[in-house]
């Protein structure tokens, strides 16, 4: 078996998410890692850290406003410590994203993952963002003031922008 490892950290300056479909505000930091294997195979996934830690496999991509889409699995203490750990079948010419999130909103701390399969596993940060944005437009109306979140998608393409509500 073949061991393979990442150390980070989440801070106040790391990306944040709602680890439901609905919130009025994100409050989960999390980190988006990319990682793929060069051999078919089980897999284990888990994390060492300081900080009550809280996992996610997608396949593909991750869109932080849209946390079910490309989905593949979750986890949040099968390890040590309050730590996630997976043990997955994964395959070959498949991109997978891991999100390294928290159990309780706005934590913060250094983690470490260690993967251990048939092959070795390279993983790499990178910046997961979305298609969607979530606005929310006060409207004021004669006797009182709602807030009505709306969906919507932003396409630029060359200088034209199209906006289309959900």
């Amino acid at each position: 078996m073949v061991q393979s490892q990442y150390s980070s950290a989440l801070t106040i300056s790391s990306q944040k998410f709602c680890r439901s479909t609905i919130c009025a505000e994100p409050t989960y930091f999390y980190q988006a890692i990319q990682f793929n294997v060069s051999m078919n195979g089980n897999y284990t996934i888990g994390c060492n850290s300081s900080i009550d830690t809280y996992g996610y496999i997608y396949n593909n991509s991750f869109d932080p406003f849209y946390p079910i889409g490309n989905f593949l699995a979750e986890d949040d203490d099968s390890g040590d410590n309050n730590q996630f750990l997976f043990s997955i079948f994964l395959q070959t010419l498949t991109r997978y994203i891991l999100i390294v999130t928290t159990y309780d909103g706005l934590d913060t701390g250094p983690f470490s993952i260690i993967a251990t399969g048939l092959s070795s596993i390279r993983f790499s940060q990178i910046n997961a963002f979305s298609k969607h944005s979530m606005y929310f437009k006060e409207l004021i109306c004669p006797q009182k003031t709602n807030f009505i979140p709306f969906y919507f998608y932003a396409v630029e393409t060359g200088k034209i922008f199209i906006f289309a509500t959900l």
